[in-house]
């Protein structure tokens, strides 16, 4: 079985029997602007950050493949403002966590029964914004974050809770 993505317990494989891939895999990531007209009248672009990071890409399939796409479509469908890491290849991807923004279905080749045979679905995945000001704070500047070589031992608490113990 060759799994090429996964996110929030769903996965994009390849194996006997299955062919769930992805295909015009895009990701990136902008500066985030803002523009200041000085005194002069001519503007200036600020940067002040950086915008969430989306991932895109779609996905065709369907009964050929083992793949009942409808079935696919509903199940992401109930996934989307879900949150979670985006492995791609083995690895994490990007942000920590990424939040299911946006799943479609197109495409759509039905039987004589109703049945979807095949379709497409798109997805676009945002950065999850909460985590992402986790990751601002944790990266913030702690005030009694010990800086030194001079700091280095046991902390006044953990004295402390050390002679309550003894």
């Amino acid at each position: 079985m060759a799994v090429i993505a996964s996110w929030n317990g769903r996965t994009w494989e390849s194996r006997k029997g299955r062919s769930f891939t992805i295909s015009g895999f895009a990701t990136g990531s902008k500066a985030k602007t803002e523009t200041d007209n000085d005194s002069k009248g001519s503007a200036a672009q600020k940067v002040i950050g950086k915008e969430l990071e989306q991932i895109s890409f779609s996905t065709t399939s369907g009964f050929m493949v083992g793949v009942d796409m409808r079935k696919e479509y509903l199940a992401f469908r109930g996934l989307v403002n879900k949150s979670a890491p985006f492995i791609l290849g083995g690895q994490r991807i990007g942000a920590a966590k990424y939040r299911l923004d946006d799943v479609q279905i197109s495409d759509i080749v039905m039987n004589g029964r109703g049945l979807i045979v095949s379709a497409t679905l798109a997805f676009t995945f945002v950065e999850d914004a909460a985590e992402a000001a986790k990751g601002k704070e944790k990266n913030a500047p702690d005030a009694n974050a010990r800086t030194s070589a001079l700091y280095v031992g046991p902390s006044a608490e953990d004295k402390l809770q050390l002679r309550m113990d003894n």
